[in-house]
Formats: C-alpha cells, sequence, structure tokens
C-alpha cells in the first residue's frame, strides 16, 4: 500500500464542482504544487467531505499513478512512425457500454485532449 492524499482547495458554487489536488507519496512534488482537477459534485457521493474524497478516489489513484509514472521515467520516445498506425482490438459489449450516471462530465471532458497531463488547469 502507499500513501495517497487527496485535498479539497475549492467549491465552485457555479459548475457545482469541486477542485481537489492529489499526490502520493511517490509524487515528484508536494501536493500544493499540482494544479487542482475538477470533479461535479452531482455525480459523488456527497453525504460528507470524506465520503465523497472516497468517491472520487478511484479515478485520483488512476491518475496519480499515470502522472507519477511520467514524472519518474521522462523518456523521449520518437513517435515519428506512430501516425497513421491502427490496431483492432477484440472487445466485449459490456467493456464498451458507458453507464452515463458514472460518467464525470466535468473531469473527463477535460481529460479526453491530453493523456499525457491528464490534469485540469482551473
Amino acid at each position: 500500500m502507499i500513501n495517497l492524499s487527496i485535498k479539497i482547495v475549492d467549491i465552485n458554487k457555479e459548475t457545482n464542482a469541486a477542485l481537489v489536488k492529489f499526490a502520493s507519496e511517490f509524487s515528484q512534488k508536494p501536493i500544493d504544487e499540482y494544479e487542482a482537477v475538477a470533479f461535479s459534485l452531482e455525480n459523488y457521493n456527497t453525504s460528507s467531505p470524506d465520503a465523497f474524497l472516497e468517491s472520487i478516489k478511484p479515478t485520483i489513484i488512476n491518475a496519480v499513478k499515470h502522472r507519477d509514472y511520467v514524472e519518474s521515467n521522462p523518456v523521449n520516445v520518437n513517435t515519428t512512425s506512430w501516425i497513421g498506425h491502427t490496431a483492432t482490438f477484440a472487445v466485449s459489449k459490456n467493456q464498451i457500454e458507458i453507464n452515463l450516471d458514472q460518467v464525470d462530465p466535468v473531469l473527463d471532458a477535460q481529460q479526453t485532449p491530453s493523456m499525457i497531463n491528464p490534469e485540469v488547469v482551473i
């Protein structure tokens, strides 16, 4: 197990979103040096701050794992030959079905443009 810190830094009343910062014990910087990420309050358990943080924890775990890996393994990859590369995968229908009740439109829509840095700058 590793230590993971998640900090609510603001609540945006206009968008009904919580702005959070996160870091693990392997993060390269302190938690407050990272940009905040927005989570729509409508999509999570908001019965208490701890319940909210627990409900966003799976998303944060994936994001911090990716960010910590990228920060600790800087690699210059030659991607010039990647253009036009296509791969086909066999997946089951339930792997690609989306349950809209579990999708966070604030976070997911803002992460789509760049998977290199999944954080949303607010």
